[in-house]
């Protein structure tokens, strides 16, 4: 009887302290598991805002391109604009001036 009733206290200290190692292993397991959410959070947002930056940055330099490429023409239709303008202020002048001789004889 008093074997059979230290089997028992040291199977219910066995499932005692199996119960504890089990509870200090999920709650380990709980807490790697929020440090690893925790960094994966943190390092999304840094890859997310280092992604964003890019875009930014690929935006900038497409709009750069477009404004210069916008700038050179603008300046290449101004310039032959100024030019056919002279050409008929030219042409404007010199039929002005072929028609008063005209006048004059």
């Amino acid at each position: 009887d008093a074997f059979d009733e230290e089997i028992k206290i040291r199977k219910e200290n066995e499932e005692r302290r199996r119960s504890i190692y089990e509870k200090e292993m999920t709650a380990r397991q709980e807490k790697e598991d929020e440090r690893r959410k925790a960094y994966e959070e943190e390092h999304k947002v840094r890859d997310d805002d280092f992604k964003q930056a890019e875009i930014n940055q690929l935006k900038a330099r497409k709009a750069k391109e477009f404004n210069k490429k916008l700038a050179e023409n603008i300046s290449k239709w101004l310039s032959q604009y100024m030019l056919e303008e002279r050409e008929a202020i030219k042409k404007l002048k010199d039929e002005f001036n072929r028609k008063r001789t005209e006048s004059n004889q």
